[in-house]
Order: C-alpha cells, then sequence, then structure tokens
C-alpha cells in the first residue's frame, strides 16, 4: 500500500504532550479534502513545508479505525529529532504511507516492540481487537524504565477488557519495587510466546539486534521464517 511518489498530505500539529521523559506524542490533522489511507503497522515520513530538511520516519501509533483517516499519532525521541518540539498549527508535508508490518490472519499473534517501536505494535493492538476475533495476542513492550513505558496505562487496561489479548511489559533498569519482567525483552519471548497456538505470526520492531535475536527464538518454537514480520532499526 503506497502513495504515488510526489504526492504528499498537509498534516498540522494540533496535539503534543509528553508519553514519558524521553518521548513526545504527536498528533497531526490531515488537511485537505482527501483522507489519509493506511494499515496498522505502517510508517510515514515527515518534511518541513517552508523549510529544506531531510525527511524523518515515524511509525504511525493509531489505527485507521481510531483516527477516521484524519488524524496521526506518532511517538517521536525528544533528544533526536525537531518534530518533538513542533509549534501547535504547525503544517508538515506528510509522505507515505510505507512498510508492510500489518495484520495476517493467524492463529494467533506475538508483537514485540522496544522504545517508540512499540507504536506501530499499538496500532496493530488497536486494529486487531476492533475486529473482535477469538485471536490470541500478546504484546511485548521493552523500555529502560518503569517510567518510560509507552501507553503504559492504557495497554494494561486492555488487557483487562478482552480475554484474547495479554501485555507484557519488560524493564532493563527497574527500581527496586518493580514486580514485572526485567532485562531485554528478547530473554523473555520464549517463555511468552510458548502459550500461543501452533501456527502464530510474530511481529517484531526495534534495534537490529533485537529484531534478530526474536527471529532466533521464535524459530526454535517453529515459527517459520514467512511468518515473521519484522522492521529494524539502527
Amino acid at each position: 500500500m503506497s502513495r504515488m511518489p510526489g504526492v504528499s498530505h498537509r498534516g498540522r500539529v494540533i496535539g503534543r504532550s509528553a508519553l514519558s521523559p524521553r518521548v513526545t506524542e504527536l498528533t497531526l490533522r490531515i488537511e485537505g479534502d482527501e483522507p489519509f489511507r493506511w494499515l496498522a503497522g505502517q510508517h510515514v515520513t515527515l518534511r518541513p513545508e517552508l523549510a529544506p530538511g531531510e525527511p524523518s520516519f515515524y511509525s504511525i501509533a493509531v489505527a485507521p479505525t481510531q483516527a477516521g483517516l484524519r488524524e496521526l499519532t506518532l511517538a517521536v525521541a525528544n533528544d533526536s529529532d525537531t518534530h518533538a518540539h513542533a509549534e501547535l498549527g504547525s503544517v508538515v508535508l506528510i509522505d507515505g504511507p510505507f512498510g508492510r508490518l500489518t495484520w495476517q490472519d493467524a492463529p494467533g499473534a506475538l508483537l514485540v516492540g522496544t522504545g517508540t517501536a512499540v507504536a506501530p505494535l499499538r496500532a496493530i493492538t488497536h486494529d486487531a481487537l476492533s475486529l473482535r476475533q477469538a485471536t490470541p495476542l500478546v504484546l511485548v513492550a521493552g523500555h529502560r524504565t518503569e517510567g518510560e513505558l509507552l501507553w503504559h496505562r492504557e495497554l494494561f487496561a486492555l488487557a483487562g477488557e478482552h480475554a484474547t489479548f495479554r501485555y507484557e511489559p519488560v524493564v532493563s533498569q527497574p527500581e527496586a519495587d518493580w514486580a514485572g519482567r526485567r532485562g531485554r525483552v528478547q530473554d523473555h519471548v520464549r517463555d511468552i510466546a510458548a502459550s500461543l497456538p501452533s501456527g502464530f505470526r510474530a511481529y517484531l520492531c526495534g534495534s537490529k539486534r533485537m529484531v534478530e535475536d526474536c527471529r532466533g527464538a521464535v524459530g526454535e518454537l517453529g515459527v517459520s521464517p514467512e511468518r515473521i514480520l519484522s522492521e529494524a532499526y539502527g
């Protein structure tokens, strides 16, 4: 699902809030009459409308069913991108959508992401749950500290509302009172995925090392390469 080269949407910044001390949630409203169509799990690039600059890549953190094709929510790292400090009312050019990290039917699904790479998995989770199917779905989200967990309360609440969804946050530098999983997400994948039915699909997003480690872990559980969808960076 790719747009034609040279075709862009204008997006106006209508929301900016802190998701964590390191990450800003940016909300863009699509301008014009044409809606912006995407699949949960895809990403876009942003470019300044008036100033020259290199495009920046962001995964879309909402499913189309949530936003009505008129708004995009992105998770932007504060220390690496000027868009985290975009003024309300400012306009950017949006290209895309891009990517194939999108939902495919299967007996079960394992979603693994770290940091801002949890954003597309959050969108996939909402999209999958909106289908109201009985597919078991597990989201493993890795962050350094409890305070950096993105959409933690929302995902915890979703797990309480949907019997088919399980949320597994993993913290690598926890405080002493952290009662959840500790360490790297790849160290927990085999244990978590073992509860999923045979034939499940894996959706992996994050650093190259994490993605490769998780590919190996689910491969040892019998998941064939064609049932592993991934996006890696760094």
